[in-house]
This record gives C-alpha cells, structure tokens and sequence, in this order.
C-alpha cells in the first residue's frame, strides 16, 4: 500500500473514532434474571436533553403506557426498595442522587414507571447519566422479553424531557451496538480488505 493510501485509511478511521466517542448512546436499563428469579436492573449510558423540562424524583415513563411493553400486567404496584445496589446513581447538572427505590402506580388509566432519586430542572443541552446494578422484590415473571425504545421521560409533573438518543429498556436481550460502533468496525474491515487486496496485487 502506498503512503498516499496509508494516509487516507488513517484518516478514516481516526475520524470514525471521533465519530463515535462523540455520539451519545442513550440511556440503557437491561433488565436480567440474577440467577434467583428477582429482576436485576443495569443502569448505563449518557445522554443529552433536546427539550428541558422538570424531574421531580428521579427518572420516569409518566404519560407513556407501559403496561403491555416491557411490564406485564402481573407487576405489583407501590415502592419496591432496592435489596442491593445502594451505590446506583442517577446525574443531572443539579448533582449526583442515589437511587431509592422503583415506584410503580398502577390503575385503570395510568401506568407510572419511576427510578427514584433525586431531581431538579433538565433544560435544552443538559448532560445526564447513570450507572450501576441493583435488585428489587421485583420477579422477572413480571417483566416481558424483548427491546423497548422511549424517546422522552417524565416527572411527576408530567413535565415532558425528551432526549437525544432516549431511553432503552431490554429484557432478556443481548446489547446491541451502537450504529458507530457498528460503522467503525466496518470501515476497520474494509481497510484491512482494501490492504491485503493492495498488498496482493
């Protein structure tokens, strides 16, 4: 391969990898059996606010109906305290909170999801994450298999925050990469074609 060639597979992919350092992935709850039967929550992610709003108590699906989604009617509703995980943390320009508790309100009309923790205004350009494991008496019998995709959250308030790349709720599913990720390796294995096609000519 010539330098000219070298130089500009090069460039590709350090922008590739800039690419992908520079997107946000979203926010990520996966939702796994912890080898018991009891649900265990794996918070990850990062993601940026398109259109502010107020979260009162931590992370919630307020007007969305999840009863059908990734809930099943089965779920039992009030506060389930976390049995282990106390070091889970959700993030906002306002600080670092722990998580509490999962809140869930059931009813004719309403189906609240809540993560539990501490909250304050989210306004256009904000950053917020969170990270960590934990366990409720939540069952996974009370959960539904699959991938679920919400494009905002909501306060209590039901004061609307959407997201960049929103939120992902899996259950039982293997992650799936991130489309940078995804275009970075292709272009890693095309430059590696590219090269041995070259190197054999």
């Amino acid at each position: 391969m010539n330098n000219f060639k070298k130089s500009a597979l090069t460039a590709v992919l350090v922008m590739a990898t800039g690419f992908a350092s520079n997107t946000y992935a979203g926010l990520m709850m996966d939702i796994e059996d912890n080898g018991l039967g009891f649900a265990e929550f794996n918070l990850s992610g990062t993601d940026q606010i398109t259109s502010g709003g107020y979260s009162t108590n931590g992370v919630w699906l307020f007007d969305q109906n999840v009863f059908g989604t990734f809930l099943n009617n089965t779920v039992v509703g009030g506060s389930h305290g976390l049995t282990s995980g106390s070091a889970t943390t959700f993030t906002t320009l306002s600080g670092t909170h722990s998580v509490d508790d999962i809140y869930i309100q059931t009813g004719l009309s309403c189906c609240n999801f809540g993560i539990r923790s501490g909250g304050g205004t989210l306004s256009a350009g904000d950053t917020v994450s969170w990270s960590g494991t934990f366990t409720t008496a939540l069952t996974m019998s009370m959960f539904n298999d699959g991938v679920y995709d919400f494009d905002h959250l909501a306060a209590h308030s039901n004061d609307s925050t959407y997201l960049a790349d929103g939120l992902v709720i899996s259950v039982n599913a293997q992650s799936v990469p991130e489309p940078a990720s995804i275009a970075l390796l292709g272009l890693a294995l095309a430059g590696i074609g590219w090269s041995r096609k070259n190197k054999n000519s």
